[in-house]
């Protein structure tokens, strides 16, 4: 037979294994206890964050352990709550282009859902991308993917697009029975 044991909490008989070790309280009781001191007092609260931060940065082993579930909880939210991905992408656009959800869906409005370079209807906004001066950080922009990656590794150089556009005409010119390949696979 398992010894009982009397919490000094709720002050009720019960077993000793709803205790927790060397503790007067059943382990119901010391949750709400423990729950109650750690929300309504700073200094405790203080005391055990600066306890965490110390565990978090001195221990690897710790450290990896919370980063990797942390990163699995919000990589499961991101996949299986669409409205979830929706605010993760809102508020990615506010703090790295500063502009508001509604002046993004102005931009697609404005370029009536199209690529501002190629044209390219696109089918969702999964696949846009904001064109933005690296320089200023102003906002140019919404782009396809392959529009995007253009600028992108030109260095936004305005000599180099003058160059591609050279080179287009004349291997144009020089190679049209080529004219309707589609080089893209």
């Amino acid at each position: 037979m398992e010894s009982l044991k009397i919490c000094r909490t709720c002050h009720q008989e019960k077993l000793i294994t709803q205790f927790y070790n060397n503790q007067n309280r059943c382990k119901e009781c010391a949750k709400i206890h423990y729950r109650d001191l750690y929300r309504n007092n700073a200094a405790v609260k203080q005391k055990r964050n600066k306890y965490q931060s110390n565990r978090y940065q001195t221990n690897t082993e710790y450290r990896n352990k919370c980063n990797a579930r942390s990163l699995k909880s919000v990589k499961k939210r991101y996949h299986n709550d669409p409205e979830y991905r929706k605010r993760q992408r809102d508020a990615f656009i506010k703090r790295k282009y500063a502009i508001t959800p509604e002046q993004y869906a102005q931009l697609l409005i404005k370029q009536d859902n199209k690529c501002a370079i190629c044209y390219n209807t696109f089918k969702s906004t999964k696949g846009t991308h904001i064109d933005h001066a690296h320089g200023t950080g102003t906002v140019r922009g919404v782009l396809c993917r392959n529009c995007n990656t253009m600028l992108g590794y030109s260095g936004d150089s305005i000599t180099t697009h003058l160059n591609a556009i050279k080179y287009l005409k004349r291997t144009f010119l020089n190679n049209s029975s080529l004219n309707n390949v589609n080089t893209r696979g």
